[in-house]
């Protein structure tokens, strides 16, 4: 089973997380990378948004309606998805 977690935003919203796993997750490294060998932070929220927060599902469209939770909720998702400790 994969790895889950549930995020609590300071709005009190709650997010599931889910880890692709390691092979997923590397994959999904070199194809966020923009032509310099960047990440390309549009792609790498993309990947984030179909396949790490699992609950809500989210899209840009979702932010536009809920800001107050994007940048924690995205940043607290990355960490989980490198496997950092928030």
């Amino acid at each position: 089973m994969a790895k889950q977690k549930d995020f609590t935003a300071p709005t009190g919203k709650v997010y599931k997380f889910q880890h692709p796993g390691v092979l997923n997750y590397t994959r999904a490294k070199m194809r966020c990378k923009d032509e310099a060998g960047r990440t390309d932070e549009k792609k790498l929220l993309d990947y984030i948004h179909e396949y790490v927060i699992v609950e809500p599902k989210v899209d840009w469209a979702f932010w536009d309606d809920n800001l107050e939770d994007f940048e924690e909720t995205t940043k607290a998702a990355i960490n989980f998805l490198r496997g950092k400790s928030e």
